[in-house]
């Protein structure tokens, strides 16, 4: 019974730990992408609307994978 409650602290702490570097990730992204006037630049149109999509997509599965985390390790704690 205390094996269960520990893989959900595991599992908790690892999809917060993972959302979070997805998060960092994301924001590190889109820092270098700016100029000195601090607007994003890319080589094509193309390549704007396909790395925001992307960029969206990820940024909404880190935070349900932040969420989860929390919510599993309260979990852990009952």
């Amino acid at each position: 019974m205390v094996y269960r409650w520990l893989i959900w602290k595991y599992m908790g702490c690892a999809l917060l730990l993972l959302g979070v570097l997805l998060r960092y990730w994301i924001s590190r992204r889109r820092f270098y992408r700016r100029n000195a006037a601090g607007v994003e630049q890319f080589r094509r149109f193309s390549h704007k609307v396909t790395s925001q999509f992307f960029e969206r997509i990820v940024a909404f599965i880190s935070i349900l994978m932040i969420l989860s985390g929390i919510l599993l390790l309260l979990a852990g704690r009952l």
